[in-house]
């Protein structure tokens, strides 16, 4: 009986997120904010098919039908027809693509599946591991929906299942790592940009809450548009997580000039928290980004790793592959602190097969990846 009755609130408390995400989604300003982000996409797919002198075709829907003589393609924000459905569904399953990675001798951070039927498994991680774990759902999610950092105590545990369980039915626990968040970006295992995402912060007057900082900060995101980020600063578990650990609430007044790091989940931040490092980095921590893709057969990849030293390999600095994402975004390579990264061209062209590239044949195997060229 107290099983069932568990279940059952489990249940209710997962369509109560799921009542939230909807209420998020129909919120004028979030609403404002996705068109800000459509339009990002267009004008990056517009200006790379005008450099081709490739004719482009609005389809509806954010759907751009692109033309080079007999050969076409469809494209859709950042999605691109690269990648098959299989290598989309086998990199988009957390426990899925960590098996043939770890299979690979790449480094991971430890980790364990569990439902919310399951969540003693969780339970038991969280006691085994020390430090603060992440929650997050185990596929169909993306640009950090549903994740929870920071869980340290069996009711954040809980409360972080049920938010990640709004998304998808399995769930994911993990050893948060610290250090700099990457992502590298690869083309048929080509390095073409890097970058250190920064977490979003704010800047305290003296006078303003954190609260009505990150309203001010969100104004701004609106009246600037895409220059300025590409999304709108939730506030959720994951702001009052990182809030907590640096001592301070919602309703803290920081000082003036001081900087309030205010999510640790790093898909929020701005252009500006973006930097270029595509140069400095660590032969071996791009081969073995490199070698993440290969292993999963992802041709357009964005390589997520978390480490306290890029100019090192992972595994001397200690650090961790996240995830390899199939529809990387552009935003964070063509707007950060250096020079902009123009993606959709280099995608169109390959796409178009206008470079004078033989796609491979990708196979989802630890053993065909050749190394990454650094540019």
């Amino acid at each position: 009986m107290l099983r069932k009755i568990s279940h059952t609130l489990a249940a209710t408390a997962v369509l109560h997120y799921r009542w939230r995400r909807f209420c998020q989604q129909r919120d004028p300003r979030a609403r404002c904010a996705s068109r800000q982000r459509d339009q990002f996409y267009r004008e990056a797919w517009y200006s790379a098919a005008a450099l081709l002198g490739a004719p482009i075709r609005d389809l509806g829907d954010e759907f751009l039908q692109i033309r080079a003589g007999d050969r076409s393609i469809v494209v859709r924000r950042n999605e691109t027809p690269l990648d098959d459905q299989i290598t989309l569904r086998i990199a988009g399953n957390k426990p899925v693509a960590s098996t043939l990675l770890r299979e690979a001798n790449l480094p991971l951070a430890p980790f364990r599946s569990f439902t919310l039927r399951t969540f003693t498994r969780a339970r038991e991680f969280l006691d085994e591991v020390s430090g603060p774990s992440v929650v997050k759902p185990a596929s169909a999610t993306g640009a950090g929906a549903g994740v929870t950092t920071g869980v340290r105590t069996r009711s954040e545990l809980h409360s972080a299942a049920t938010r990640a369980a709004a998304y998808c039915r399995d769930l994911v626990i993990e050893r948060q790592v610290g250090g700099d968040n990457l992502r590298l970006l690869f083309l048929d295992g080509e390095l073409l940009h890097a970058v250190v995402r920064k977490p979003p912060c704010v800047v305290g007057d003296g006078q303003l809450s954190v609260a009505r900082l990150v309203d001010a900060e969100n104004v701004r995101r609106l009246e600037q548009g895409f220059s300025a980020a590409q999304v709108l600063l939730p506030v959720d578990r994951d702001m009052t997580a990182t809030l907590a650990m640096q001592g301070m609430t919602l309703k803290t007044t920081p000082s003036r000039g001081q900087e309030v790091i205010v999510k640790t989940v790093i898909n929020d931040n701005a252009g500006d928290d973006n930097v270029p490092v595509t140069e400095k980095l660590s032969p071996e921590l791009v081969a073995s980004c490199a070698a993440a893709a290969s292993v999963l057969g992802v041709r357009l990849a964005g390589v997520d790793v978390i480490t306290p030293d890029f100019t090192a390999s992972l595994e001397a600095a200690g650090g961790v592959v996240l995830e390899v994402n199939t529809t990387p975004g552009f935003y964070v390579h063509y707007h950060n602190r250096g020079a902009s990264y123009r993606v959709a061209d280099r995608v169109l062209e390959r796409a178009l097969g206008l470079d004078e590239f033989a796609a491979p044949t990708v196979g989802h195997q630890a053993n065909t990846h050749r190394p990454a060229a650094v540019r």
